[in-house]
Order: C-alpha cells, then structure tokens, then sequence
C-alpha cells in the first residue's frame, strides 16, 4: 500500500533527537499513521546511539536495535512481536553502558547482537564481543534452525566444494546465498593456504586471472547445496 517504517536511533532521554518511539509508520506523503513506542528507552542512560539492523524475510520485517539482543518481527498491520532473544548474560544493561572519549574496546566482555538475516529455514546472526569506536573486535557467528530450535556457533561455514574462503552470507536470494569477497582477500587467503588446503582448478583459474585492485567477487551457494 506504499506504506513506509522508519526506525529512529536509541539515544539518552535528555538528548533532542530522543524519541520513545522506535518505529514510526508513514504514508507516501509523509504523513504519521502509527508508531510503535518502547519503554525500555526511557529507562536508557546511555550516551551511545546506534541505528537499528533491519531485514526482510516473507513479507514481514525484522530488525534488533544496536546494542540489543531481541530480533523482532513487525507485520503488514504493524504489530511487532519479540521473534528471536539471545540470552547474552551480560553484566551491564544496555542502557548504562557509557562510550568514553578512548581510542580503545571498551566493555570488552559485552555480548551483543550487530547483524541478522533470514532464510526460510535459518536465521544468520553475528554477535559481537566488546563495543569499539571503528576498530576490528572479536565476533561469532550465530546459525539458528528455525525447525528445530537449535543454535550452531560456528566462525564460517567450511567451504569443501572448491577449497576457497569460509562463507558467511550478506543476502539472501529466492535460490541463493550470497556473499562477496575482495580480490585482495582471495589472493591473500590462496597465498597462505596453497600448501594445505586442496584447492579446485576453478578456484585456481579465478585467483590466476585476479589482480589486488580488481572489483569484489561475488559468490553463490545454492541453498539445496548447504
């Protein structure tokens, strides 16, 4: 109906872009229709503001808010739902956690969920260690089984079809996982692994004809292969 969801950032109820409201449901023109308000953010003291991660899967979207650990799901009559709660047994809330003007990790045992996806049978989230202001920090991977309720922590998935890099996808198609690698990252992972990891004459050929500066590869996995 060209309806439009807009998530606003959790920020501290003093600041002037603060809003109790997480998501606000617009027409085409703009227009305020609905909004989904969340207690927890009165209660939140932190100086640290984060977007939401949102993702489509059946016609319903879902999406968890930085720093949080609750994937929720909001359908076509806008009524969210708690999908997903990743039980983190983190020592500080959310909302008492203060970012210092410090070039380092701060909180380095914080659990937190950064990123989701979802496919008909399994969701594919990565969870981060610590908060870091743009530096690298440590993650896992996260793979829960819709069917089953099983959670799998794992770094990748093993990529034993033509010996290339661990894969982890970014999107998902109607048939496809996809991710992409740079080129540099391909050229660096051969050049490490060539002596132990049995590598096939198509990933040869494709790292043979790469140079560091070309564009990404992307790369598919069929679903019925995985």
């Amino acid at each position: 109906n060209g309806n439009i969801a807009f998530f606003t950032n959790e920020t501290d109820s003093e600041t002037l872009i603060f809003t109790p409201n997480e998501v606000y449901l617009t027409n085409p023109k703009g227009e305020i229709i609905d909004s989904i308000a969340n207690h927890l953010r009165s209660q939140n003291r932190s100086n640290i503001i984060g977007p939401a991660s949102v993702f489509m899967s059946d016609n319903l979207v879902y999406y968890n808010y930085f720093l949080r650990d609750t994937i929720y799901s909001l359908n076509e009559a806008f009524i969210r739902k708690p999908y997903i709660s990743f039980l983190m047994e983190n020592e500080t809330k959310r909302g008492d956690l203060m970012r210092l003007p410090v070039n380092d990790i701060q909180y380095p045992d914080h659990l937190w969920l950064t990123r989701s996806i979802m496919s008909d049978q399994y969701v594919f989230s990565i969870i981060n260690l610590g908060i870091s202001p743009g530096m690298e920090q440590s993650s896992k991977k996260i793979i829960f089984d819709k069917e089953s309720s099983k959670v799998i922590s794992t770094l990748g998935i093993s990529n034993d079809i033509d010996g290339g890099k661990d894969f982890w996808p970014n999107w998902i198609g109607d048939d496809y996982y996809i991710d992409f690698y740079y080129a540099y990252e391909l050229l660096d992972y051969y050049h490490h692994t060539k002596d132990e990891v049995n590598h096939s004459e198509d990933f040869l050929k494709l790292v043979s004809q790469l140079d560091h500066s070309d564009n990404p590869v992307l790369v598919l996995v069929k679903k019925d292969s995985y």
